[in-house]
């Protein structure tokens, strides 16, 4: 069964998340790849579950790919959805 438009969109995030929290396993050092991650995961970041939060900012911080703007979007969202965490999400988040 194919997936809808909106339930194809929406599965992206967790996709970015997956993918980061992938590569952050494997210290994959690609710039390219990377920054190319990082900029659709901002432009999506306002829809990231907690999980899907946690996963892109570990990815983000292990492999080096922490400025202050990402830093201030990460912050904003994760204030965003704060009220949604669970205990799980801010032990999964630190």
């Amino acid at each position: 069964m194919e997936k809808s438009g909106a339930e194809h969109k929406k599965g992206q995030e967790q996709i970015l998340a997956n993918t980061s929290w992938a590569l952050a396993k494997l210290l994959v050092k690609d710039a390219t790849l990377l920054n190319g991650i990082a900029a659709t995961s901002l432009m999506k970041i306002s829809h990231f579950k907690p999980q899907h939060l946690a996963n892109a900012s570990q990815m983000f911080v292990t492999v080096g790919l922490v400025g202050a703007a990402l830093l201030r979007k990460l912050s904003r969202a994760g204030v965003v959805v704060a009220s949604t965490f669970l205990p799980v999400d801010l032990a999964n988040a630190a």
